[in-house]
């Protein structure tokens, strides 16, 4: 095989339907020239399991056929599955799994992790007409064309979104000024993924790597943005996805709103972790009088929290957190806590962050906590040296909008997005709304 090998991973009882993708797939191998390989085109009388071992190896690109038939496969599901996403996460192999009939797949593990297609994850055979099923096999074939194309081009490599795992390289920006930053940043296949959702943030995304790598001695990502500077995307769209593609465990809650007490963030802490919490439960349980067997909620907690007096609300706090974060330091190999909206928190868990929390990520421990919000907290002199401020700036770069609009599936001139750019200082939420409503306004009139 000569180009990028296509390997179509799909259970028999769907061989109609994937044939539809196929007539799609068939365009890119006469015109992009990439090798398509599906089982019913192995040759006759060929070691059938030998073919599929080979086609998988070879493959650059995988597109798995999700249905309710794949996912019972014990087959697919057992054997083939496993092996591709073993080579996703050493080998870079790049996996679309396509939604194609109505199935559980929300339930699957290793499947929801995955970014999906159609982006909604609805299923392509559920749309009403035969023009609809075209159109988003038609995106699939398209979006697996301009893997291959990016592939086969020295430029595109040096943009700033990384779109091929096989070479993973993002160049950093030159207009940068914040420091431990590099000029080559090899990304692995996992974030491939992260980085194609936002416009350039490769410098944001590599301290945070380095952190969680323990390359820094920074522990505490103290991250200031105002509004639509893409603080929530930044840290949903990328922190918080490399850790769910990494395997990383990690925590995060939004501190905006008056119902959100310092009883309301060690409930959803521990009740993320719950089956590592045990010693902080027994004590939440002892506090609050529980009866045995009796279920552990935020009302316990608040029950637990209760004294007559403010020293012994303070004692209880800091017994109750020093046993939630032994627990978790103890029985988790790593951790990051990411809390957003901090200048909205009430002035008790703004405290408790300051004071409680943020010790924990000094050494040994392999906790890391990232804080974002309009403004920092004030830390102690003994926690700056692991503290990283950053505030967040705006992407002013053309061809990053560029590359992210051709990400999105958002075609449009470069004039267009260069002018959103200016207009709006690198802004990222009010260019995605712009480069949103253009496209939009454009497919009504393409009707």
């Amino acid at each position: 095989m000569t180009g990028s090998t296509v390997f179509v991973c799909y259970s028999h009882q769907d061989e109609k339907e994937k044939d539809r993708l196929l007539v799609h797939l068939d365009v890119l191998q006469k015109n992009v020239g990439i090798d398509l390989w599906s089982e019913d085109r192995t040759g006759p009388g060929a070691d059938w399991q030998a073919e599929i071992d080979r086609a998988i190896v070879e493959a650059r690109i995988a597109i798995l056929f999700i249905t309710a038939d794949f996912l019972r496969s014990d087959f697919l599901i057992d054997k083939v599955v496993p092996t591709l996403v073993k080579r996703r996460e050493q080998e870079g192999l790049i996996i679309f799994p396509v939604i194609a009939k109505a199935c559980a797949w929300r339930s699957v593990d290793w499947l929801v992790k995955m970014k999906v297609r159609p982006e909604n994850g609805n299923p392509i055979w559920s749309a009403p007409a035969d023009y609809y099923i075209d159109e988003a096999l038609a995106k699939v074939a398209e979006e697996v064309a301009s893997i291959v194309k990016v592939g086969k081009s020295d430029e595109a490599l040096a943009s700033g979104i990384a779109l091929l795992s096989e070479t993973d390289i993002i160049r950093y920006r030159s207009g940068h000024e914040e420091s431990h930053k590099a000029e080559i940043e090899v990304v692995s296949p996992q974030e491939e993924a992260v980085l194609r959702s936002i416009a350039d943030r490769t410098n944001e995304f590599g301290q945070f790597k380095r952190m969680l790598a323990g390359q820094t001695d920074e522990r505490i990502f103290l991250l200031e943005a105002g509004g639509e500077w893409g603080k929530s995307e930044l840290l949903r769209g990328v922190f918080m996805k490399y850790c769910s593609l990494t395997g990383i465990p990690h925590f995060f809650i939004d501190l905006k709103g008056s119902s959100i007490g310092l009883d309301a963030v060690l409930y959803e802490l521990c009740n993320k972790f719950r089956t590592q919490s045990s010693r902080f439960l027994d004590l939440v349980a002892r506090l609050a009088r529980l009866e045995h067997g009796e279920i552990i909620g935020r009302y316990a907690i608040a029950e637990a929290l209760k004294t007559p007096d403010e020293i012994g609300y303070t004692r209880q706090v800091v017994r109750l957190t020093e046993v939630l974060f032994n627990d978790l330091c103890t029985q988790l190999e790593q951790l990051v806590l990411i809390f957003d909206t901090y200048e909205q928190a009430n002035d008790d868990v703004k405290r408790w962050l300051s004071e409680l929390c943020l010790p924990y990520a000094r050494p040994p421990t392999k906790l890391m906590i990232v804080i974002a919000g309009r403004q920092r907290p004030e830390v102690g002199s003994d926690l700056m040296a692991y503290c990283y401020p950053y505030s967040l700036k705006g992407v002013v770069d053309v061809e990053a909008w560029e590359q992210f609009a051709q990400n999105q599936g958002m075609l449009m001139p470069r004039e267009w997005i260069e002018g959103f750019c200016v207009a709006n200082e690198g802004r990222p939420g009010p260019i995605v709304n712009l480069l949103q409503s253009v496209h939009r306004q454009r497919g009504n009139y393409a009707r």
